[in-house]
C-alpha cells in the first residue's frame, strides 16, 4: 500500500492490485468515505481468473461488457511516487492492450487531484471511455445537481438527458427527484438494484453521509458519451452506493494516452437540505 497525506486529508493506494484507491479520509481517525467490499465473492471471468470489487475507487473502460469490463486486475503494479504524489500502473491487458494508470496529487486542504490514463499499447487504433468509479460507504445519499432553472416559454430546448436501465423502477424510494437536486439514497434494507445516468452539465456531484459531503469535481466535455449521452452515472444497492464519472470517447492510436480527470474534496455539513449543500458545492466550484 502506498499513503497519502497532507495532514488534513490521507489517500491509500493499493500497489498490490489495480489501480485501485482504498482510502480517502480526513488525517488524524477521519473515516474512511469509501465501501470496504473485500468479503464479496469474486466474479469468474474469461480470463482464468476471478474479477474482485473490492471496493474504493477504480478505473473502468466503458461501456460495461463482460469481456472488455471485467478483466481481472489483481496483480501488482509499477509505483513511481512520494508522500505527496503517486502514480501507479497497471500491466497491459492482453486482450484490450490498453494500460490504465492512475495519478493522485494533493493539493492542499482536503482536495485530491485524481488523474485516471489509458495507454494504448496496440498496432491498431481504438475507442475508448475512460470510466471512474467510486464505490462510497452505506447509508448516505447521492446528490446530482440539476441544471440551473430557466422559466417556460424562454427555455424551450432540453437541458440533457436522464438514462435509466430495464432494471429500473423511477418509483423507488430511493430516489428524490428535486427540483435542484437529484437524490439517491443508499439504504442497506433495499436490495434492488438501481441506476440512472446523466449529461451532467454543472461537473459537480456528491456523496452526503456521517456528517461529510464528499465531492467529485469534473469537466463537462463535448463529444460522444456512452449509455446514451451520460458522463455521471450512480449505481445503489443494499450493499454500496457507487458514484461515477466517464470521459467522452475517443479513438487513440498506438501509443497514444486518454486521460479524465477527477477532483475529490471532503466538507463537513450539518444538514442535506438544498441551501446547504448548494452552499458546499459552490465552495468547492470556488477553489
Amino acid at each position: 500500500m502506498h499513503k497519502l497525506t497532507n495532514g488534513e486529508v490521507e489517500v491509500v493506494v493499493s500497489t498490490e492490485f489495480g489501480p485501485r484507491v482504498l482510502e480517502l479520509r480526513r488525517a488524524n481517525g477521519g473515516e474512511n468515505v469509501f465501501g470496504d467490499l473485500s468479503d464479496e465473492p469474486p466474479k469468474p471471468t474469461p480470463f482464468g481468473d476471478a474479477w474482485r470489487i473490492r471496493g474504493g475507487h477504480r478505473l473502468w473502460l466503458a461501456p460495461e461488457d463482460p469481456v472488455t469490463t471485467y478483466f481481472p486486475d489483481n496483480g501488482p503494479l509499477v509505483v513511481r511516487g512520494d508522500a505527496r504524489g503517486v502514480t501507479v500502473t497497471q500491466p497491459v491487458e492482453p486482450h484490450t492492450h490498453i494500460e490504465k494508470e492512475m495519478t493522485l496529487e494533493l493539493l492542499g486542504g482536503t482536495r485530491v487531484r485524481v488523474t485516471h490514463r489509458m495507454t494504448n499499447r496496440g498496432a491498431l487504433a481504438v475507442d475508448v471511455t475512460l470510466w471512474a468509479l467510486s464505490v462510497l460507504r452505506t447509508g448516505g445519499v447521492a446528490i446530482l445537481p440539476q441544471p440551473p432553472f430557466a422559466p417556460f416559454p424562454d427555455a424551450l430546448l432540453p437541458a440533457r438527458p436522464i438514462v435509466t436501465w430495464q432494471y429500473v423502477d423511477m418509483k423507488d424510494a430511493r430516489f428524490d427527484w428535486g427540483k435542484r437536486f437529484i437524490r439517491v439514497r443508499q439504504d442497506p434494507s433495499m436490495k434492488t438494484p438501481q441506476k440512472i445516468g446523466a449529461f451532467d452539465v454543472v461537473g459537480t456531484v456528491g456523496y452526503a453521509s456521517r456528517g461529510e459531503l464528499f465531492v467529485k469535481r469534473h469537466a463537462p466535455m463535448r463529444g460522444t458519451h456512452v449509455d446514451f449521452g451520460c458522463n455521471v452515472e450512480i449505481f445503489v444497492n443494499d450493499k454500496f452506493l457507487e458514484v461515477e464519472t466517464l470521459s467522452p470517447t475517443r479513438r487513440i492510436g498506438p501509443n497514444e494516452t486518454a486521460e479524465h480527470v477527477e477532483e475529490w474534496t471532503l466538507l463537513p455539513i450539518g444538514k442535506e437540505d438544498d441551501d446547504e449543500i448548494a452552499v458546499a458545492f459552490a465552495h468547492v466550484s470556488r477553489t
